[in-house]
């Protein structure tokens, strides 16, 4: 675990709109030819008399379907062009086959024809749906992200439940009605993860809310997120690495030396984390780049590493790139062989991130795979009144395998 990025910028928020413009991928022939015909099929649709509805509406849904795995293999097909992973393109046989266990659904997010589109994909189902996102409502959802910064003296001083939104026209709940609602009976499975789209990578998708039930998505899903589906399927085909770690279970680094100052927060959690783990975590002087490199051979960090959490820095955020990914620490520890990273949207609230960290890594130690662990560590936040305002815990995500497994290396 790393610890302490600070209460100051740790990501550039002032060329968010820039690194995130969506551009709709154009039409290929074969697409284009079949959204002519799903144009005509609906004017005849619309024209037809009782007993031909029927007949018509089931061909349309069918040359809807074929037109979202038309779509959906476009967006696969840009996979190769990521920098970051140098990896063929994913099929969508590959994808359903092999890549997405049976207790899995998959949301993709990306640039439709005008608007934004979803893809609902699980081993036995392809689903598409084009929402009524503007782009101007996507950099919202950037411009809340940068407001979390400021909100810390706000919701201290009035501790309680609070919309995700502050100041915005977008609340929880109408982004949950533009981003989930649309395909949420699609949604099968509990395990979800999601691949967001440009400046969704900002969102912190646990606090959208269902105006029908009142309940926040991380209640109802265990949520990951990925980078891309490239990504999912290197996490699919590596090995389970239990057998290159080291005799210690974990390395703990917190409130390393920088220029702002000491860091008590991101001490005292990483106190708190070297007595659950039973070990001297790696403190001011001692937490520096050389200690991280001493200490891989121990943990295998940047070789086969379970779990890297980075906790109080937006290491979640990144830059774009052509195949979609957003290139940060997190995708570079995902790279380096780590199966899963925990990391933050925002700098978090010391007390909350001590006691959520906690409570994960206990859960993680009794055998709860990770997603589901930080899914039971925010959800105890958020059953408690003093920190149920999404500030406190929402801007945690993980990336990666959400079904990674934590061992005390000495029992392997």
């Amino acid at each position: 675990m790393l610890n302490g990025c600070g209460p100051g910028p740790c990501a550039d928020f002032s060329a968010v709109r820039e690194q995130h413009a969506t551009r709709p991928p154009e039409l290929s022939g074969e697409e284009k030819k079949l959204l002519a015909t799903i144009h005509e099929k609906e004017r005849e649709l619309d024209a037809a008399e009782d007993g031909r509805r029927t007949s018509l509406a089931s061909e349309l849904e069918g040359l809807r379907n074929d037109f979202a795995v038309k779509r959906l293999e476009r967006k696969l097909d840009a996979a190769d062009q990521n920098d970051l992973t140098r990896v063929a393109a994913v099929s969508l046989g590959e994808l359903q086959g092999k890549i997405l266990d049976p207790a899995t659904t998959l949301l993709v997010y990306g640039a439709g024809l005008d608007d934004l589109s979803v893809w609902v994909v699980d081993r036995d189902s392809i689903q598409m749906a084009t929402l009524s996102l503007s782009e101007e409502e996507q950099h919202t959802i950037a411009d809340q992200a940068h407001r979390f910064r400021g909100r810390p003296a706000t919701v201290l001083a009035q501790r309680g439940s609070r919309p995700l939104h502050d100041g915005s026209d977008l609340s929880a709940e109408a982004l949950y009605d533009k981003l989930i609602a649309p395909v949420a009976e699609f949604l099968r499975h509990r395990r979800l993860i999601i691949i967001p789209h440009g400046l969704l990578h900002h969102l912190p998708f646990a606090a959208l809310r269902n105006p029908a039930t009142g309940r926040y998505l991380v209640e109802d899903f265990t949520l990951s997120l990925a980078p891309s589906v490239s990504a999912l399927r290197l996490l699919a085909s590596s090995e389970d690495g239990s057998d290159v770690h080291g005799s210690q279970a974990a390395l703990v680094l917190g409130d390393p030396v920088t220029h702002l100052g000491a860091l008590d927060g991101a001490r005292r959690e990483a106190e708190a984390l070297g007595r659950l783990f039973d070990l001297e975590p790696l403190l001011a002087e001692q937490a520096t780049e050389a200690a991280v490199h001493a200490g891989a051979a121990q943990v295998g960090l940047l070789n086969r590493t379970r779990l890297v959490t980075l906790s109080d820095c937006e290491a979640a955020l990144g830059e774009a790139t052509r195949g979609d990914e957003v290139i940060g620490l997190t995708q570079a520890f995902l790279v380096a062989g780590s199966r899963a990273v925990v990391s933050t949207l925002w700098p978090v609230h010391d007390e909350a991130s001590e006691r959520l960290m906690v409570v994960f890594y206990s859960r993680l130690q009794g055998g709860t795979l990770a997603a589901e662990a930080l899914r039971a560590a925010q959800i105890e936040l958020l059953s408690d009144a003093d920190y149920r305002d999404p500030y406190f815990w929402a801007g945690y995500t993980l990336t990666g395998d959400p079904r990674t497994r934590w061992s005390r290396l000495a029992q392997s």
